[in-house]
């Protein structure tokens, strides 16, 4: 049953009182009440986003900063992968390169040589380089027939690569004989093989 119009409420249109049905308002009130429920809704949403967002942000900030203090203090100071230092020329030849024989390393080969080939020629004959050996058909024979060599004198020459010594040796219906030998030397994969070798007698 519709209320009287001096029980319904009233509002004002130009400025005129005008009494509102309450079904009206009624409905009006309840269409406006779920937009005011969305336009809440909407802006609690953005701002959950927000929050989420610079979460993210923050996060990433943080691992990002760990990472960079790790990479330097980690690992005690040492440098990246990507800054190590050359090394110089000097240190690869060291450390890839067999050194030069030493002047007392070239003495100690004609001390070691000969004592070797007078003890054992076939022995002996090993110490020659393959060319040398082709051209050394007597080198057996001559030391199966020496005894007792000595050697008074040796030096050795880095720069030229040879090795003299002043020895001395016994051979039978000979007696003792002295000699001066240069022996020619080069540097193989083995050590060190005598290439050539000159004699003299001794003055």
């Amino acid at each position: 049953m519709p209320l009287p119009w001096s029980l319904r409420p009233w509002r004002t249109v130009d400025g005129r009182p005008v009494a509102e049905d309450p079904a009206t308002s009624t409905r009006t009130l309840a269409a406006t009440t779920p937009s005011r429920r969305r336009r809440r809704s909407g802006a609690a949403l953005a701002g959950a986003v927000a929050v989420a967002v610079l979460a993210v942000l923050g996060i990433g900030l943080l691992l990002l900063t760990r990472d960079g203090g790790d990479s330097t203090a980690g690992d005690g100071g040492s440098p990246a992968p990507g800054n190590v230092e050359p090394s110089t020329p000097e240190a690869s030849r060291s450390s890839t390169s067999p050194g030069a024989p030493t002047a007392e390393e070239l003495e100690e080969f004609a001390r070691t040589y000969v004592a070797t080939a007078s003890a054992d020629p076939d022995a002996g004959f090993d110490y020659l380089t393959e060319e040398y050996q082709a051209a050394s058909p007597d080198y057996r024979q001559f030391w199966g027939s020496i005894k007792n060599p000595r050697i008074s004198e040796v030096s050795g020459d880095p720069d030229a690569m040879t090795a003299t010594y002043t020895y001395s040796y016994s051979q039978p219906g000979q007696g003792r004989r002295s000699e001066v030998v240069t022996l020619n030397l080069v540097q193989s994969d083995d050590g060190l093989r005598i290439a050539s070798a000159s004699a003299a007698p001794a003055g």
